[in-house]
């Protein structure tokens, strides 16, 4: 293909036709002859806005996009926007123009492109540069913007500058016909000609239609909306004070009523409302028509009446009222005294006030006011303040020089200032100087408790004591327990107290000092003061609510129900291998069990202490002595109270007989003869004697029942109130004094109460029998009783600790020993629980009655009675003696 033949000698061949190339298979193919070689295009078509167009074994040359042939044929450029179709009609606010070749969418004025080429408006109000006057406001608007006025009566001239606009220089007059207009300042004024009237706004003339009928305002054919015309009308025609016709409107304007009656007197033009007289004038009714004249005060026609200025006239209507300045007001003026100046309520002239006599207003602040004629001065010194009035504070931090030392620094105050110390660390001195804060001498250490602080200069540094770690704010012991977490057994925590010792706080159930020991089970230290039992209880294996050691029953039940298998073997597991569970059917469970032929195992459920004879509490740790003295008083009954948890303490319950009650039997029945006489416990056959007396309430040392006396008495001296009354409370009741408040009022109170009479006991005695003596005859002067003879010394002594001379209490003369005609003690030692000597005196034991002796005298009496022994106390009073029951 593409060839023509071509004969040579004696043969032929196939040359590839023009346009054509033989290829590399030796085919023919088309030559591009517009290919971007120096052959190529550019050699081909040579003719302006021409290209090269291949095509199949030649070319053409045709006109480029945007160009077209003419009738000459040249190509010539295609004026794309004259087209039908506006090429930019999708683009808004675009304008199509024409250019070599092509066309381009522009954006219209007042538009530009955005980042993604969309026209968008331009704010041209927003330029750095406005583009209005200075006297004008820009008004962005799409696409454009305008200079406008902002005051009416304004617009921008050609140069863009507002200027006024002089609406009477238009081609028609703005007042109308007739009128004159005059131009003013952003504005303009009208005076209306005749047969005119000026609007309410001043600045247009209505025509007045003279020919219209009159009309009355207020009554008018269907209704009279005044009260007064409709009352003047009812006068002549009573049918018009119910129902307003046409008739009664008719009298109204002044005609007649629908009787005939002459109404001429109501219908006058200022009477009826018919005139149009303006405010601040006056009508006055002619015939056939009335006048307007303005109220003095005022100036105009009487139709529009302005009102006068009297305070701008040439000459000031105050003049003759010193101190005063001329006030206009509507219709008036008034003469208002100057600032600084008061109407005198006499005569009315303006005198000078005085400010600095109101201290409530301090006219000069905390400065010192000078009143001056018509004004005042203020001497600020010493305030921090300034200003006339010394209302402005001064910055006396603001100064060259601080007032502050080098090391503070200045903040301002409201009329002062104070100087502070900019480091945390500091403190300011009483001489302004900042010197560093020991933190360390504070009431509370800024340190932990367990550690030590060191006081740096303007701070300080906190160290962990010994056997503790941390930051010192906060140290935690490093012991024992922190090195090793297995101290403690079976579950106790561990606490390290030193750097070597440490307690456990062991967990229910364990006990020991590393809670290494079973409370269920027996061990040597479990019963401290008697015998521990374990409780063995025999059960079935795989029938106990612990564990199941069967591996055949145990699947059988885990098949049954899944809970149970693995570790897991509570109560209900045991019941499954009976056969019987609240969660799954364990028949077939319960077949397998029966089956095994289970062994029998023994188990401790718990541990008991059985005490010893005198012992109590769970661990036997406690000694029925506690009842031992009775601290139940007044014979109450002693009961030991077992703890019910392990460790804990027995206590004591008291029963207290009658008359007694309390934890410890101690509170007396007042009202009760027989407790009474029992805790005055007279002895050695003593009688009890009960003396009482007759007072009238509110008047006795102890109570007061009279509720209004109490509250009158509380009112004047409040230490009286809340139950309390003592014999001051009596006295203000009583006598009306009191050392604390004013009680006149609360003895009226009390005295008009007529107070009950009670019944309140007064002394309890003992009247003792012969040979006994003391406040409860104890002292027995007699040696009848065995306890007053001393078998060591061979003596006779008296229970109130009186030697009795010359009585040997029946002993052997060679051990009777005499007391000294004096009466001195005889004295001794006695050893002390620690093995120490202490001289001993007094003939109870007890530190009482108690005579200069030596320390090789013989002790004289040891009344401890009941087998109890003599012990030294020591306390911060010094060394005593008690009568106290031997240790076990």
């Amino acid at each position: 293909a593409n060839t023509t033949c071509a004969n040579n000698e004696g043969s032929y061949e196939c040359v590839c036709n023009a346009g054509y190339a033989a290829d590399a298979d030796g085919a023919c193919a088309d030559i591009n002859e517009c290919d971007d070689t120096p052959e190529g295009a550019d050699k081909m078509c040579i003719e302006a806005n021409t290209v090269c167009a291949n095509n199949d074994g030649g070319y053409e040359c045709v006109c480029a996009d945007g160009f077209i042939a003419d009738t000459d044929g040249a190509c010539a450029d295609v004026d794309e926007c004259a087209g039908m179709v506006d090429p930019c009609a999708d683009a808004a606010n675009t304008t199509c123009a024409n250019n070599e070749g092509g066309y381009e969418c522009a954006c219209n004025a007042g538009y530009a492109a955005d980042a993604d080429g969309a026209c968008t408006d331009v704010d041209e109000c927003g330029a750095e540069v406005a583009p209005c006057d200075a006297s004008a406001v820009c008004v962005n608007s799409e696409g454009s913007f305008e200079c406008t006025c902002e005051a009416a009566g304004y617009a921008p001239g050609e140069d863009g500058v507002c200027a006024d606009v002089d609406e009477c220089g238009a081609e028609l007059n703005p007042c109308g016909t007739g009128s004159e207009c005059t131009n003013t300042d952003g504005a303009f004024t009208c005076v209306c000609g005749e047969g005119f009237t000026a609007t309410e706004a001043g600045n247009a003339c209505d025509n007045i239609d003279e020919c219209a009928a009159p009309k009355y305002l207020l009554c008018q054919e269907d209704t009279c909306d005044d009260e007064t015309c409709q009352a003047a009308v009812g006068a002549l025609d009573d049918w018009c004070l119910t129902d307003w016709d046409e008739s009664c409107a008719e009298c109204a304007a002044g005609g007649e009523t629908l009787f005939g009656d002459d109404c001429s007197g109501l219908g006058t033009a200022c009477s009826g409302g018919l005139s149009d007289c303006g405010d601040g004038s006056t009508c006055t009714d002619t015939e056939g028509s009335f006048t307007c004249a303005c109220n003095e005060g005022f100036e105009g026609d009487g139709k529009v009446c302005d009102d006068i200025d009297e305070c701008g006239a040439d000459t000031d209507p105050c003049a003759d009222l010193a101190n005063s300045t001329c006030t206009n007001n509507d219709g008036g003026y008034e003469c208002v005294c100057s600032e600084g100046y008061v109407a005198d309520a006499d005569d009315g002239a303006c005198t000078d006030t005085d400010e600095c006599a109101d201290e409530g207003n301090k006219a000069c602040g905390d400065g010192v006011c000078a009143n001056t004629e018509g004004s005042f001065t203020c001497d600020c010194s010493n305030t921090g303040f300034t200003g006339d009035a010394c209302k402005t504070d001064i910055d006396e931090c603001d100064t060259e020089v601080s007032p502050c030392d080098a090391s503070a620094i200045c903040n301002n105050t409201v009329g002062k200032f104070e100087c502070v110390c900019e480091t945390n660390g500091y403190i300011l001195g009483d001489d302004g100087v900042c010197t560093d804060a020991n933190e360390c001498a504070a009431e509370v250490s800024p340190c932990d408790p367990m550690a030590n602080c060191a006081n740096t200069d303007g701070s300080y540094t906190c160290a962990c004591m010994a056997g503790y770690s941390g930051d010192g704010a906060a140290c935690s012991p490093t012991g024992p327990c922190e090195q090793d977490d297995t101290l403690c057994q079976n579950g106790g925590k561990c606490f390290s107290t030193t750097a070597s010792d440490y307690v456990c706080d062991c967990s229910f159930g364990f006990s020991g000092a590393d809670c290494q020991y079973d409370d269920n089970i027996c061990y040597d230290e479990l019963c401290q003061n008697g015998t521990c039992n374990n409780v063995v209880e025999e059960t079935t294996d795989c029938l106990s609510a612990k564990s199941c050691t069967n591996e055949t029953c145990k699947a059988a039940v885990c098949a049954d129900d899944s809970y149970c298998c693995g570790t897991n073997w509570p109560s209900y597991c045991n019941d499954c291998a009976n056969g019987a569970s609240s969660f799954e059917d364990c028949s077939a469970a319960k077949a397998v069990c029966a089956a095994e032929n289970l062994a029998v195992e023994s188990n401790i459920t718990e541990s008991a202490c059985e005490c010893g004879d005198g012992f109590t509490g769970n661990n036997c740790e406690f000694t029925d002595s506690i009842c031992d003295p009775n601290p139940c008083m007044y014979g109450g009954s002693c009961t030991v109270v077992k703890p019910t948890e392990m460790g804990a303490e027995a206590t004591v319950s008291c029963e207290c007989i009658e008359g007694f009650s309390g934890d410890d039997c101690s509170t007396i029945d007042a009202s009760n003869d027989t407790a009474i006489c029992a805790a005055q416990d007279c002895q050695n056959g003593g009688e009890c004697v009960i003396e009482k007396v007759e007072q009238t309430d509110c008047f006795n040392e102890d109570s007061c029942e009279n509720t209004v006396c109490y509250d009158a008495v509380c009112a004047a001296d409040d230490v009286c109130c809340d139950g309390f009354w003592d014999e001051f409370c009596q006295s203000c009741a009583e006598k009306g004094e009191s050392s604390f408040g004013d009680c006149s009022a609360a003895v009226v109170t009390c005295a008009a109460e007529e107070l009950a009479i009670v019944e309140v006991v007064a002394d309890v005695t003992c009247t003792c029998v012969d040979g006994t003596s003391g406040d409860t005859c104890d002292c027995n002067d007699t040696c009848s009783a065995a306890e007053n003879c001393n078998a060591d010394l061979g003596i006779c002594i008296s229970k109130c600790g009186e030697c009795v001379t010359g009585t040997m209490c029946g002993l052997d003369a060679d051990k009777s020993t005499q007391c000294a005609a004096d009466g001195a003690a005889l004295c001794g030692t006695v050893t002390a629980e620690d093995g120490t000597e202490s001289a001993f005196v007094g003939l109870k034991c007890d530190g009482a009655n108690q005579f200069d002796c030596d320390e090789n005298g013989m002790v004289y009496a040891t009344a401890c009675a009941d087998g109890k022994e003599c012990k030294i106390i020591t306390d911060e009073w010094g060394s005593s003696f008690s009568c106290v029951a031997p240790a076990l």
